[in-house]
């Protein structure tokens, strides 16, 4: 995540990645989104950053292609 987020201000482009995060001893699975704030000069001054769970469609995915093999 932390490349992520240097990657951002670097290049001032919205960033996004999947990926896993133990929550109180349970793997989960999240989106990352993170958006470039920006000043008047179009300078990234901070980076907002929202991430939603996605752990159930990531099982419901892996289930449906097991059932297709």
């Amino acid at each position: 995540q932390g490349l992520g987020l240097r990657r951002v201000f670097e290049t001032g482009r919205t960033g996004r990645s999947e990926g896993p995060l133990n929550v109180a001893g349970t793997i989960r699975w999240f989106d990352h989104l993170l958006m470039p704030i920006t000043d008047v000069q179009g300078t990234v001054t901070s980076v907002l950053g929202v991430s939603r769970d996605i752990s159930d469609r990531r099982h419901d995915g892996n289930t449906i292609r097991q059932g297709e093999l």
